[in-house]
């Protein structure tokens, strides 16, 4: 079976929101410091807590999404063809998740100058629509891509201090 596409785990990985925890990402780190002034342990902790949130939002709908994913792929570009390899996938036993940790950033912290608290709304915004997306999938609509979701607004909100943010 397929894993996962990278590209919605990377899209999914741009946005988060302030430290304070009302988010669902709480990094620690000050929300008013900025990425540019990140080191490596911020960005971690950053990477950690986005990661463990989108994991935590999207367990329901994961399972549903990979086997809807394989359809896509191997269905043979039919809605029929989709739908059996899904519910083949389906009744077989979901991959373990276990990207806590795992972060692909679409930005340069070195050029990103969105504030924790910004990020962290961006990061949370990015999961809540993966999260949706996810759970919407299906192999009755095949013309676009799985998972497909546009740039919410708190992330093109910050892409001109944070190029990339939005992607």
């Amino acid at each position: 079976m397929t894993k996962l596409p990278r590209i919605l785990l990377a899209a999914a990985l741009l946005s988060c929101d302030g430290d304070g925890g009302s988010s669902g990402i709480d990094s620690g780190l000050p929300s008013e410091k900025k990425g540019s002034e990140f080191t490596p342990d911020d960005e971690a902790a950053l990477c950690n807590s986005f990661s463990k949130y989108y994991l935590d939002i999207t367990a329901d709908s994961s399972h549903h999404l990979q086997c809807v994913i394989e359809g896509y792929y191997t269905g043979e570009g039919n809605s029929m063809s989709c739908q059996t390899v899904y519910d083949t996938c389906i009744k077989e036993e979901p991959e373990p998740r276990e990207d806590v940790g795992v972060c692909e950033f679409r930005f340069d912290f070195a050029t990103c100058t969105a504030t924790v608290a910004e990020l962290e709304a961006c990061l949370k915004a990015q999961s809540d629509a993966a999260a949706v997306a996810s759970e919407a999938a299906s192999c009755a609509d095949l013309s676009k891509p799985p998972g497909d979701y546009p740039a919410p607004a708190a992330c093109s909100e910050i892409e001109p201090i944070c190029p990339g943010a939005s992607s």
